[in-house]
């Protein structure tokens, strides 16, 4: 878990997208923005649900943006090089080919056949007017939900499938927030699924064993 507390404005989100592995959790926590401040709305987009109507309307652009791997890369802040390997936008689940992963930053897109990508020019021209058509879905009012947050307010994100943004603001606003690796929040899930559904099906018996012991080996961690 990585954790950070910023005046709003100088917070880095590109790095937990900047990595081989993503985190798999995003939490924002507004702490303070106090008056005469206003704005800041925050703007969420479940990147799935826009991929679905994507490759109904565009089923050449789903595909382009599946397969086309991008390279990225951020160097803005001191020591910091980041140049994961390239990937496509649209990471799939190697089994059951269900969407997994949406990959999308602008501010730290590589150049276009780069990096060995293999990209040609008819490749690149289908890879924009795919970016293109994927904007015009992102940015769409049926795919945009902005809440403002409150001092108080905490807002915890699925990195891997919800895009994030803010409206400009006024005055000081300081967040905090934290990173959770994506293998740690899926076992704890995992974990707490088995035991609301064991203390469902506990009978009268089992009330006999104790707990703690029982727990011990069930749950995993």
């Amino acid at each position: 878990m990585g954790r950070w507390c910023l005046p709003d404005g100088l917070i880095d989100g590109g790095l937990c997208f900047l990595q081989t592995d993503p985190s798999g959790l995003q939490i924002f926590h507004m702490l303070s923005h106090p008056p005469p401040g206003q704005g800041g709305a925050s703007l969420l987009v479940d990147s799935f649900y826009t991929a679905s109507i994507l490759s109904q309307l565009h089923p050449a652009a789903y595909n382009t943006l599946s397969n086309l791997p991008v390279p990225t890369h951020a160097s803005g802040s001191k020591g910091t090089l980041l140049k994961p390997h390239p990937m496509p936008v649209f990471q799939h689940d190697k089994i059951t080919g269900e969407l997994a992963q949406v990959r999308w930053n602008n501010e730290d897109r590589g150049i276009l056949g780069g990096q060995n990508t293999g990209f040609g020019t008819e490749q690149i021209e289908a890879w924009y007017d795919a970016a293109r058509k994927w904007e015009e879905a992102v940015r769409s009012s049926d795919s945009e939900y902005w809440v403002q947050l409150k001092p108080g307010m905490m807002v915890i994100i699925d990195n891997w499938r919800v895009m994030h943004g803010r409206s400009g603001f006024s005055g000081e606003r300081r967040m905090c927030g934290a990173y959770v690796g994506r293998d740690e929040w899926r076992s704890r899930l995992e974990v707490l699924k088995r035991r609301f559904e064991n203390e469902k099906t506990t009978k009268p018996d089992d009330a006999l064993v104790d707990p703690a012991e029982a727990d011990k080996w069930r749950d995993g961690w």
